[in-house]
């Protein structure tokens, strides 16, 4: 059934770039993420990214993650909210983050036979949860 291979796509994804994230590696990320956000920044991808994340672009900034794939959110054909909860080093709050993975064939041009790649800014959507 397609739908259940787009959520295992899709959580492979989702943990893909959080590893990317916490590691700071951001060629990684760029990998990970739409094709929109790539043909929209093109060669300063990089350089948005890190400034978009940037609340996250320091070693420590996350210290586990955990995706609660039993929640994720089938917003569309093309678009699924996929539930990511962080904790920060030292913490004893968890955050909950919304990543949106969109499945692109092209920019700006979602498909069910294209590629699914996260939206950074996405993952700026914050709920407070127990640890």
């Amino acid at each position: 059934m397609k739908r259940e291979a787009d959520i295992i796509e899709v959580v492979k994804v989702a943990n893909k770039f959080m590893k990317a994230l916490i590691a700071l590696n951001f060629e990684a990320l760029l990998e990970l993420t739409t094709v929109t956000w790539r043909e929209k920044y093109k060669e300063k991808a990089v350089e948005q990214l890190k400034a978009t994340l940037s609340a996250y672009n320091q070693p420590g900034a996350i210290d586990s993650y955990e995706i609660d794939a039993d929640k994720i959110e089938i917003i569309g054909l093309c678009m699924i909210d996929v539930p990511v909860k962080t904790v920060t080093y030292g913490s004893d709050i968890a955050t909950l983050h919304k990543l949106r993975l969109v499945c692109e064939k092209a920019a700006y041009e979602p498909s069910i036979n294209g590629t699914w790649g996260a939206n950074p800014i996405s993952f700026l959507r914050t709920f407070e949860v127990e640890k």
